[in-house]
């Protein structure tokens, strides 16, 4: 059985910061600040990460990334 790599450390590269752009582009800030986790996810979904378990790794790499609520009013600040 071949060993598995380590995973690379979360950190937020240029690419990260211009698909972060594209994602605030296109999310509507909600009163209180921050966007929709829906909102967001789709957009990611859009941009390429099609695979859920993509779009967390992306957004466990978002540096002061914080959530917000519950349910289908959590918000992701950031």
């Amino acid at each position: 059985m071949k060993p598995k790599e380590a995973a690379p450390p979360n950190q937020s590269t240029p690419s990260h910061k211009a698909l972060l752009a594209q994602v605030r582009a296109q999310c509507k800030v909600q009163p209180g600040g921050g966007y929709l986790a829906t909102e967001v996810g789709q957009a990611l979904y859009t941009l390429g990460l099609t695979d859920k378990a993509a779009r967390n790794r992306f957004l466990k790499a978002v540096t002061d990334l914080r959530e917000v609520g519950a349910g289908g009013a959590k918000r992701l600040m950031f």
